[in-house]
């Protein structure tokens, strides 16, 4: 790949405020990660251009933290969907293959995906 880093070229500020020793408002990655999850802190970073000021906030931490968890969320609930669809379909099949009964078919398929879907 032509690009192997991403640089972020504007400052980082603090409650719209620069980040600084001099002001207090200084803190490291570390310190960050140790409250939030490290992908919560990747998420709020990648929402923000690269040649624009980082507004770090502790409310723009915690709605991307509650963003990734609903990505995560989202994610298993459309495995399970799956898997009570590959269910549902293989019920399906082996009442089909048991002399073609396409009404006990249909019935398995309802059934096995019923109530299971999160």
């Amino acid at each position: 790949p032509f690009v192997r880093y991403w640089v972020h070229n504007g400052f980082v500020k603090v409650d719209s405020e620069k980040m600084s020793k001099s002001l207090g408002n200084f803190f490291t990655i570390r310190e960050v990660t140790a409250r939030y999850h490290p992908l919560a802190l990747r998420w709020m970073l990648l929402g923000t251009h690269y040649r624009a000021p980082i507004n770090y906030t502790q409310r723009a931490l915690e709605e991307s933290s509650d963003r990734l968890y609903y990505l995560y969320q989202t994610l298993g609930d459309a495995r399970a969907a799956a898997a009570v669809a590959a269910a549902a379909y293989e019920a399906g099949v082996t009442a089909q293959d048991k002399d073609a009964r396409t009404g006990d078919a249909g019935t398995e398929a309802r059934t096995t995906g019923k109530g299971t879907v999160p």
